[in-house]
């Protein structure tokens, strides 16, 4: 047990630290110099990474596992439903998963006063690219990946790491957008903001 908890403790910590380079990162993205102290930093690093990691876990379940292994979770979970019905929801399921995750990491990482609707074109854009790019990396590991050959026992290392790589690129992507959005609309003149809308 006392073993277990510092596995978790350290689990924690190490992507705690992973979710604070991100909350960095995208502060860089809106020219913002943060004024945050390291506590308050590693308090909002710690908090999001226990609200948002379960939400991200489900979703990379459901998108890299695919539909089999998906219909096996709900069937454990007491559903009873046909597995068309899985496999037709799977995706859309983890698309909004993410969409959610995405817009609370927008909206509370950056040290900047937003509006909701500025985070919408990024956490949107970010979501659709990480869903294509996510189903691609499965078919790639299903058709073409052998890398139980050449990484042995750590082929599941490798393989989340990459994933978590192409991840975190759209999701600083997602950010860069949002960042250009709220200045587009704070640099224009209140008359010309009214006609784009």
């Amino acid at each position: 047990q006392g073993l277990l908890s510092v596995g978790l403790m350290a689990g924690l910590w190490g992507a705690s630290m992973a979710i604070g380079a991100l909350i960095t990162t995208i502060n860089r993205a809106y020219n913002i110099r943060p004024r945050r102290n390291i506590i308050k930093q590693k308090i909002l690093a710690i908090g999001l990474t226990l609200g948002l990691s379960g939400v991200w876990l489900v979703a990379m379940t459901i998108i890299l596992v695919g539909p089999r292994a998906t219909q096996y979770v709900f069937q454990w979970m007491g559903a009873s439903e046909t597995n068309t019905f899985w496999t037709s929801v799977r995706l859309p399921m983890a698309f909004v998963l993410n969409l959610v995750a995405l817009s609370v990491l927008y909206y509370v990482a950056p040290e900047a006063k937003q509006r909701f609707r500025w985070i919408l074109p990024g956490a949107l854009t970010s979501s659709i690219l990480w869903l294509l790019a996510s189903s691609a990396f499965r078919e790639f590991l299903a058709n073409f990946g052998h890398y139980n050959k050449t990484y042995g026992s750590l082929a599941t290392v490798v393989i989340l790491m990459i994933w978590l790589w192409i991840s975190g690129m759209l999701f600083l992507l997602g950010a860069e957008i949002n960042a250009l959005m709220k200045r587009m609309e704070e640099d224009d003149p209140p008359e010309r903001v009214r006609l784009l809308r």
